[in-house]
């Protein structure tokens, strides 16, 4: 089962969030249907249904490990705005 979050709006256009665990999004909308009596009747109110159980597994992956660690192409020899500037001249000098 995942974990998911429903968004709707109310006759007023509050915003509101339910959390339900279930197997898809359909299943979902349809516990927090019976679990708030205006979805009942107004399933239009519903705007968002997210799967935080996915939002939690990229969580748990450590994106940001190395990212800031990496050179990229630009920085690796000379520095960026040697290379900006080479990179800048090949295009304005360019012959067909």
């Amino acid at each position: 089962m995942s974990h998911f979050s429903i968004a709707y709006m109310d006759n007023k256009n509050d915003s509101f969030e339910i959390c339900e665990y279930a197997e898809n999004a359909d299943e979902a909308i349809n516990y927090a249907m019976k679990d708030i009596p205006l979805l009942k009747d107004h399933k239009e109110y519903i705007y968002r249904c997210t799967n935080e159980s996915a939002l939690d597994w990229l969580q748990k992956i450590n994106t940001t490990k190395d990212v800031f660690k990496k050179k990229d192409h630009l920085t690796k020899d000379k520095g960026f705005f040697y290379n900006f500037s080479f990179f800048l001249n090949k295009i304005f000098n360019y012959k067909k």
